[in-house]
């Protein structure tokens, strides 16, 4: 018997682990502050804004970084909202001239029109951050309804150079702007603009005649319906500055052609429940007549009026 020679190969299968881990990049952010809303009260007359802060976090890494940030709505899209009344406002990067507009993605052409920056390379195990402010501003020389405006914006966060980046992130941020009410009258030259500052005016008839007279404009600007009234101190009557003088000259107030019968004291309505004005406001014309009078003594004659316009 022949025996063959056998031989068993024995193959060993080893299985090696090696251990490793999937270490988590820190999540790109960016962070408005204030973070509920930013609220500003309009003001007719000169710009009105806020200064909002972003932070912004990328991932970490061995090399500097660019990004860049843009803003929606675009400009000529920027608008609060009541109802259907609206108040432009616009987004720059500091609130003082010079300043630059900051775009949203699509309009931007060029990194002048956003806000840009570098992350540089962070320490050890941290997420680069750095942060930017920007204003927002409400636009004057409109005359809104009062009441509560809003709006909203879009910061996006693109990582890379100006229109090659990738966007990462965004947030938005609530605008609330307040429209206070407004309710002004004052008294101007025949013809002349509205002037804040004319609260007080005198009318100088001189020395006195039967049948003379003096006109003036008032102008009401009101953002809500209002409603004027006058008031005379004497009743529609001019009288001697010396106390124990009983003399008086009596005299006729017409506003817009309409005689007004005027008491001490009394306030008389002039116009009730009118609508809201534009900025230039509604126009009252008033002309004070001197009528005829018997033998006054000699001296000082006044009277004052009052006029009071107030939501109706």
């Amino acid at each position: 018997m022949k025996i063959k020679n056998t031989s068993l190969l024995l193959f060993c299968l080893c299985a090696f682990f090696s251990e490793f881990s999937l270490q988590a990049q820190a999540v790109k952010y960016i962070v408005l502050s204030p973070k509920n809303s930013l609220s500003l009260t309009y003001d007719s007359t000169q710009e009105v804004y806020g200064i909002v802060t972003a932070s912004l976090t990328n991932d970490k890494g061995t090399t500097d970084l660019n990004y860049y940030v843009t803003f929606d709505p675009a400009p000529g899209n920027r608008f609060f909202t009541s109802g259907s009344y609206t108040i432009p406002f616009q987004i720059y990067d500091t609130p003082q001239p010079p300043r630059r507009i900051l775009y949203d993605a699509i309009t931007a052409t060029s990194a002048d029109q956003v806000l840009s920056g570098i992350f540089p390379v962070p320490p050890f195990n941290k997420p680069p951050t750095d942060t930017k402010t920007f204003a927002v501003i409400a636009v004057p020389g409109g005359f809104a309804p009062a009441g509560t405006y809003t709006a909203t914006l879009t910061a996006s966060f693109w990582e890379g150079t100006f229109k090659t980046g990738i966007n990462k992130a965004q947030t938005q941020l609530p605008l609330i702007l307040t429209v206070n009410q407004i309710l002004n009258i004052v008294a101007v030259p025949v013809g002349a603009v509205f002037d804040y500052t004319a609260t007080n005016v005198t009318m100088d008839f001189g020395y006195l005649e039967a049948g003379t007279s003096r006109s003036l404009d008032l102008i009401a600007r009101a953002n809500t319906t209002y409603g004027l009234s006058i008031s005379s101190a004497n009743g529609g009557m001019l009288r001697n500055s010396d106390p124990k003088d009983t003399s008086f000259i009596p005299y006729l107030v017409s506003i817009n052609g309409n005689t007004i019968t005027l008491s001490a004291g009394v306030s008389v309505p002039i116009v009730s429940a009118k609508p809201a004005t534009t900025t230039f406001g509604d126009r009252y014309n008033l002309i004070a007549t001197i009528l005829p009078y018997d033998f006054p003594t000699e001296g000082l004659y006044s009277d004052i009026l009052t006029i009071t316009i107030a939501k109706n």
